[in-house]
C-alpha cells in the first residue's frame, strides 16, 4: 500500500515576520479561511481556541493552524514570529 502524501500549495496569501505585543491583540472570531504556519523567533504567546484548547508557543516552535480555527493570541511581552498563510489544492 502506497502511503505517499503530496501537499500542493495553491496560493500564498501572506508571508511576513511580525511582532505582536501585549498592546496589540490578534483574534480570529470565525474561521480564519486559510492554513497557517507560525515559526517563533523570540518571545512566548498563548493561542486560545474557541474549542477551549490552549497552546503556548515558544522560540523554535513551528505551529500549523487549520483554516477552520477560531482563536485569540495573547502575549505579555514581544512575540516575534514568521507567519505564512496559504491555500491548498
Amino acid at each position: 500500500m502506497d502511503s505517499t502524501f503530496y501537499l500542493g500549495i495553491k496560493k500564498i496569501l501572506l508571508a511576513h515576520e511580525y511582532v505582536l505585543d501585549h498592546a496589540h491583540r490578534c483574534e480570529y472570531h470565525g474561521e480564519r479561511g486559510s492554513y497557517g504556519l507560525v515559526y517563533v523567533i523570540r518571545g512566548e504567546a498563548k493561542y486560545i481556541f474557541s474549542t477551549g484548547e490552549r497552546v503556548t508557543l515558544r522560540p523554535g516552535d513551528v505551529f500549523f493552524i487549520s483554516p477552520k480555527s477560531a482563536y485569540a493570541i495573547l502575549c505579555d511581552g514581544e512575540f516575534l514570529h514568521d507567519t505564512i498563510n496559504f491555500l491548498l489544492y
